[in-house]
């Protein structure tokens, strides 16, 4: 471990240790490049002079060090006299460097034998050359600290995924222990059992049953607790909200909770509630859709609102804006006021008054729903014969492929284009002549192909393309 760490520590050192005299040198050539370019101004003050330094070398192994003999690097700190060599390069917009200059930068290089410094002069094009950036020293520091600190998140990086791997093994091996020791006292207990003529204990937890407590705050639409609820609602509670069902519309809630309701309690509001036999008749036909309304505090004492419409119930409200607070959340939600009435009448004091129904709203109308079965063949060759015979607002409960086979010749040939053999098959059921009238329409590769896959499939008036066509069929009909 010793010996790992002394290699992480020196590894980390190295870039250290090799950078110290590349710096040192760098140092010196900014520092020398900044007196020269500061004297050359005086005779040209956008020329740019570059300095490049050669140091003697240092011959034989360094001392505490594995570099090779000839390193260009000195074991003590670089001095003015390990200078081999110094490279001036000036470049200028000058023709040639202007009289006097290079005595003055001569002068300017403090070393003692001038015949060590090279000035060179080049013209160059300032507008078109520029001299790209020299390295700096603190960019050199960065570009070393960046390395040194990506080195150590690495080798962090290891040590930490050692640790955790080995954690995680550790863990594992003790909860696979703990849980065959638990398993190993569950035999010995149920052994000690048998032996002392006893039922042995269980080796598995019991298993869950609806009556182990769940989460309180989701109750299913069906459970008992709902059920209970309902229960405990008077009859005047559940006739207004029956009542706000039928004049908000909201039929789907109504059929869930006709479906929820005892028997008894369904004989006693349809006694109050004149209309809610027929609209009985209704909401059952549709989709059942449960809701929460009836566990509001209102209906514990409602107002009599059962006979007013929500048209009418908008009327009053409008009228007298702090009625707002004596309706029930459902009327209040499917209620026909602006956003701002609806401020106002939240933000206003209940009224003192209370709503008065002289005559009773006009009820909804609904539209029957003929229950007679699925035709016959008899039935629907008599239909397409003499199509009058079925009244208009019931042709639509008529599911008979009639309607479409008395449409125009263009208009039989369209919709038939647009679903392929395979599908015209599963859905062509009906009388003989009914059929032909269909068939003159189509080409006759794909009535040859229809017929080949009616004979191979079964079908019939249950499926999604048999409605699809007799759509198409009444769709002049609605028109």
């Amino acid at each position: 471990m010793k010996k790992t760490l002394l290699l992480i520590l020196s590894l980390l050192m190295l870039p250290l240790i090799s950078r110290a005299d590349l710096l040192d040198q760098l140092n010196l050539e900014q520092t020398l490049q900044e007196r020269l370019q500061n004297t050359f101004k005086m005779f040209d003050d956008s020329a740019k002079i570059v300095v490049k330094l050669e140091f003697d070398s240092f011959q034989g192994t360094l001392p505490g060090t594995n570099f090779s003999d000839g390193e260009k690097i000195s074991p003590e700190k670089i001095q003015l006299n390990d200078i081999k060599k110094i490279n001036v390069d000036i470049y200028s917009s000058l023709e040639t460097i202007p009289p006097g200059a290079q005595d003055a930068l001569y002068k300017a290089v403090p070393v003692e034998n001038k015949k060590n410094v090279f000035i060179h002069f080049s013209k160059v094009d300032q507008k078109l050359v520029k001299l790209s950036k020299s390295i700096e020293v603190k960019d050199l520091f960065e570009v070393a600290d960046k390395t040194i600190w990506t080195f150590a998140k690495l080798i962090f990086a290891i040590f930490a995924l050692g640790f955790g791997c080995t954690f995680y093994l550790s863990n594992s091996f003790s909860k696979k222990r703990s849980s065959e020791l638990k398993e190993q006292i569950k035999v010995l207990a149920g052994a000690l059992a048998e032996g002392s003529g006893n039922t042995p204990a269980p080796r598995t937890s019991p298993a869950f049953t609806p009556s182990m407590p769940q989460n309180q705050n989701f109750v299913p639409s069906s459970s008992k607790n709902q059920d209970s609820i309902l229960d405990t609602l008077s009859t005047n509670s559940l006739k207004e909200i029956f009542a706000d069902c039928y004049w908000t519309e909201q039929d789907g809630y109504a059929n869930w909770l006709w479906k929820n309701i005892s028997t008894e309690q369904k004989k006693e509001i349809t006694s109050e509630l004149p209309f809610l036999k027929e609209y009985s008749l209704f909401f059952v036909t549709t989709a059942a859709r449960p809701m929460s309304y009836h566990e509001h505090p209102y209906y514990m004492e409602p107002c009599s609102l059962a006979q007013i419409s929500q048209k009418d119930l908008s009327e009053s409200v409008k009228k007298d804006i702090g009625l707002w607070h004596a309706i029930s959340p459902m009327r209040k939600e499917n209620m026909k006021l602006g956003f701002d009435e609806k401020l106002k009448a939240i933000q206003a004091k209940p009224s003192v008054s209370e709503f008065t129904a002289k005559t009773k709203s006009t009820l909804r109308t609904f539209s029957a729903t003929p229950t007679w079965g699925e035709l016959s063949l008899t039935d629907e060759a008599a239909i397409f014969n003499n199509p009058q015979m079925v009244p208009d607002n019931l042709r639509k409960h008529v599911k008979t492929l009639a309607w479409l086979a008395l449409k125009s010749p263009e208009e039989i040939k369209s919709v038939l284009s647009q679903f392929d053999t395979r599908s015209l098959a599963a859905a062509w059921v009906g009388p003989e002549e009914i059929l032909k009238a269909l068939e003159a329409h189509l080409p006759e590769k794909k009535l040859k192909l229809l017929l080949v896959y009616k004979e191979k499939s079964n079908p019939n008036r249950h499926n999604d393309v048999y409605q699809l066509l007799v759509d198409e069929g009444l769709k002049s009909e609605a028109a």
